[in-house]
Order: structure tokens, then C-alpha cells, then sequence
């Protein structure tokens, strides 16, 4: 009985070895690899401009007035402006989520929100 205990341990202890403990993955085609990993880029700094503070990488959740197709990060931002409603927006940058998809820009009534996405630039009214 301790002979089998003993090579039990023995068996654990080669197995997490040569598997690096769990952290990599085997492929059935050749050697071991480090899985990847995939990280959201670091929205920039915050930056003023004129009646709006920009957030390069960023996102807004909130209360949407409306959304709709825009080919620039300004003319949202001039939309944006003309709506005395809207207190911030995002623009989605054309081909973010597929290939085909147009630029987009959401207007917020209400901003409850920043999350970092390399999708979109959003602004807030200052």
C-alpha cells in the first residue's frame, strides 16, 4: 500500500513538471506553448478640448439620446455640441467590431460611466 502511495506522489509530482504546472498548453502538434494573452491598451490621459474632455480608448455607458452613422470624431463632437440634451459622447471607430461596419457616434444624455475599449475615442462636456 505505501508502494502505491509512494508512486502515486512520484506520478504528481513528474506530471506537474512536465506540464509547467498547468500555466501552458499543449498542443498535440509539436512542442509546448505559453498561452497568449490579449490585453486592452491603456486609454491615454484625458484631454481638454475646448467645451469637451477627450478619452482616447475609452467608451461611455449611460443614458443614450440616439446613435447613428458619422464618418468623423468631429462632426459627433459638433452634434454633440448643437444637442443641449447631450453631455457627452463615443465614436466608434469604422471596422472596430467587423470589418464592414461604419463609424458610429452615441450621443449621452447622462455619463455613469468610462470603460477603457480600443473600439472608440468618447468626450465628455466640461
Amino acid at each position: 500500500m505505501v508502494a502505491i502511495a509512494a508512486f502515486a506522489v512520484v506520478l504528481s509530482v513528474w506530471l506537474l513538471t512536465r506540464s509547467g504546472g498547468g500555466d501552458r498548453v499543449a498542443n498535440s502538434n509539436g512542442p509546448v506553448r505559453e498561452p497568449s494573452i490579449t490585453r486592452t491598451p491603456e486609454p491615454t490621459p484625458e484631454t481638454p478640448k475646448g467645451p469637451f474632455t477627450v478619452f482616447d480608448n475609452s467608451t461611455l455607458n449611460g443614458s443614450r439620446i440616439t446613435y447613428y452613422p458619422r464618418p468623423t470624431f468631429e462632426l459627433c463632437q459638433s452634434d454633440c455640441t448643437a444637442n443641449s440634451a447631450c453631455k457627452g459622447f463615443t465614436w466608434i471607430r469604422p471596422g472596430a467590431y467587423n470589418q464592414s461596419d461604419p463609424a458610429m457616434c452615441y450621443l449621452m444624455s447622462e455619463v455613469t460611466d468610462k470603460v477603457s475599449h480600443n473600439c472608440c475615442i468618447s468626450a465628455e462636456k466640461n
